[in-house]
């Protein structure tokens, strides 16, 4: 698959419900919302982004308890529940009680496409009249209810293995995204699949 780096930028912080903790509640736990995004933080506290914030909190004196829900559900249930300390992957325009963090991350969302059944896709445009297919709420993120009427299809899901399935076979034509995602799911996806049509495009990249 090739990859066209998207030009905005997407940052992500944490933001707290609480106006702080108080000192004597160090070591107790903390019960933090994160987004199910494969390599960056999964069940367990696993992946690069988690594992950031559990190293912070735990030189605090807090030990932390990650509830991994889908893209974009993680932010309602921040919102809506109570029994929650802070959620991560936030970006940076999105307006949610608390108090942030600065910026610890950023992802830098592209196009993924085979490059043996689309043209080179260097902007925008080059999307025009493909099926694509981006992560829950990424049409507002990536800035494209301008565009959407341009493409033959644009839609979106949280889950992002069924991104990675659909473009090795051939249902879409590109997947927006951030790269080191996308390269993890496809990792993952060619390891465990026996179907042809995924092996097939291995070494299109």
């Amino acid at each position: 698959m090739m990859y066209l780096r998207w030009l905005a930028q997407v940052s992500f912080l944490v933001l707290f419900a609480t106006a702080g903790v108080a000192s004597e509640d160090k070591h107790r736990e903390l019960v933090i919302l994160s987004p199910d995004l494969p390599g960056k933080s999964e069940e367990g506290g696993v992946g690069r982004d988690a594992e950031i914030v559990a190293t912070v909190l735990q030189n605090c004196g807090y030990r932390v308890k990650f509830v991994v829900q889908p893209f974009g559900r993680h932010l309602w249930s921040f919102r809506h529940l109570d029994h929650v300390d802070g959620v991560m992957t936030v970006p940076l325009e999105f307006q949610l009680p608390g108090f942030d963090t600065a910026a610890y991350i950023w992802y830098q969302n592209g196009a993924f496409y085979s490059k043996s059944r689309v043209a080179p896709i260097n902007n925008v445009s080059d999307l025009y009249g493909l099926d694509v297919v981006t992560f829950q709420d990424g049409i507002r993120i990536l800035d494209l209810e301008a565009e959407e009427k341009n493409f033959k299809s644009l839609n979106m899901s949280a889950n992002q293995t069924l991104h990675s399935q659909m473009l090795m076979m051939g249902r879409v034509d590109a997947i927006l995204a951030d790269g080191m995602i996308v390269a993890e799911i496809n990792r993952r996806v060619r390891e465990k699949s026996t179907s042809r049509a995924v092996l097939t495009y291995k070494n299109d990249e």
